[in-house]
């Protein structure tokens, strides 16, 4: 039940240019996905992001784009990532089963990614604090409908203490210190 980082991978969902000034609470959402992108890193969590169909909606934001290799990044053009064979390759290529999931909008590519890792056999984790969409009433209706077929939904916190185990983990101190000065750089 518990997020073990050893099992767990990270995507991040369309966090992109031309979205996220549309996107209510774009800003805490980027900054949340930021934390986890820079506790994974610490932790050795393999982390994929996708951008849907750039040419029109932008590369991936520059407070992540820098945080990211390009080989991490997939280019998508369905709603649902796993119908891109790149993006079903490179999850089975890393061969972990949770997937903790962040990004926006929540109810269309999250919600339909996220339903797509369940019926693939994966175990997807929505966290809520890192996800957004233009209305948050669409963000709300979107994790009501994922955690009502199943998906844990989670909070970066309990992701980042989760994946650290114990406070003996040598990156405990460095992610606690993260934690308290809360999601801004």
């Amino acid at each position: 039940m518990l997020i073990d980082a050893r099992h767990s991978l990270l995507l991040l969902i369309d966090l992109q240019t031309r979205l996220a000034p549309a996107v209510d609470r774009a800003e805490a959402c980027v900054a949340r996905c930021r934390q986890l992108v820079d506790a994974a890193r610490k932790l050795t969590v393999p982390i994929l992001a996708t951008e849907h169909c750039p040419e029109g909606v932008g590369p991936t934001v520059p407070a992540l784009k820098q945080r990211l290799s390009g080989s991490e990044v997939v280019e998508k053009r369905h709603f649902n990532g796993l119908a891109e064979p790149v993006l079903r390759d490179a999850l089975a290529a890393h061969g972990r089963r949770t997937v903790v999931v962040a990004g926006m909008e929540a109810h269309v590519c999250v919600l339909q990614t996220v339903l797509g890792l369940k019926e693939g056999g994966y175990e997807p984790k929505v966290v809520a604090d890192a996800v957004a969409s233009r209305a948050p009433s669409s963000r709300e209706l979107a994790l009501g409908r994922m955690r009502h077929h199943g998906v844990d939904i989670v909070n970066a916190e309990m992701v980042m203490f989760e994946w650290l185990k114990s406070a003996d983990n040598p990156a405990f101190k460095e992610v606690l210190a993260m934690i308290k000065s809360g999601p801004s750089d």
